[in-house]
């Protein structure tokens, strides 16, 4: 059973752009395309996989953010602005969808 594969450019200048970065690696066009695939399946896999995993924590950072919660700091200047601009911005969105 055959594992071959084959790639189908777009134009002369996709089937280029691929070759001249192969050779500046020294692979060939196959191996190339195959390592470039592979490394970006893994990024989107480990993407994936940050905004699905639990975060962990160690049992300090837990307690942190326990306290952190439970006792949080006064809104500063600048987070009150903010809170006021985003307060604004959303008033007339919802009265720009009526």
């Amino acid at each position: 059973m055959s594992n071959a594969t084959t790639f189908r450019f777009p134009d002369n200048t996709t089937r280029s752009l691929i070759d001249t970065a192969a050779q500046l690696v020294g692979m060939t066009r196959t191996a190339f395309m195959l390592a470039v695939s592979k490394e970006k399946a893994k990024k989107v896999i480990r993407e994936h996989a940050a905004e699905t995993e639990p975060l962990r924590l160690s049992a300090a950072a837990s307690v942190d953010i326990a306290a952190a919660l439970a006792n949080p700091r006064p809104a500063s200047p600048a987070l009150k602005k903010l809170m006021k601009q985003y307060r604004t911005f959303t008033r007339k969105k919802c009265h720009s969808a009526n």
